[in-house]
């Protein structure tokens, strides 16, 4: 287990520092699935709420990754949500079409963009299950617990 993890020792690690590292260790553990990816987002930037937490998920095609960065100009795709909805997807106490119905996650975009994100999202998940390093970060966050 990593050193991340930070159960009555503070407060959580940042969900954006969390999905930063688990891009980096798919692009280390699974390169494929890394590029699936990059080539499913192509050009859509995606900015996320997680509680009072906003960063954005964008590609850069010219050194080949996915990554966090800070929000800055527009996004095609808004995702917003809480921690809490994240740990229970997470965990497999709800599904991602139940959090979307019930509106404690709401994505916006263009249908194209969202499909884009939600195939994305698929393959990152599909690597990320088979990804020890992106094990260890999922069990450092659900250490955490639902704030």
């Amino acid at each position: 287990m990593s050193s991340n993890s930070s159960t009555d020792d503070g407060p959580p690690t940042p969900v954006a520092t969390q999905l930063s590292g688990a891009f980096n260790a798919l692009a280390r553990e699974s390169t494929v699935t890394h590029r699936q990816m990059l080539r499913r987002l192509d050009q859509v930037r995606v900015r996320i709420r997680v509680d009072d937490e906003l960063f954005d998920i964008a590609t850069d095609a010219a050194r080949g990754v996915v990554q966090v960065e800070q929000v800055d100009g527009e996004a095609r795709v808004t995702i917003a949500t809480s921690r809490a909805v994240v740990h229970d997807v997470l965990a497999g106490r709800r599904t991602l079409p139940e959090v979307l119905r019930e509106g404690t996650l709401t994505a916006y975009g263009a249908l194209r963009d969202l499909v884009a994100v939600l195939s994305a999202l698929e393959a990152f998940v599909h690597g990320a299950v088979r990804s020890r390093a992106t094990a260890e970060l999922f069990e450092d966050f659900e250490t955490e617990g639902a704030v």
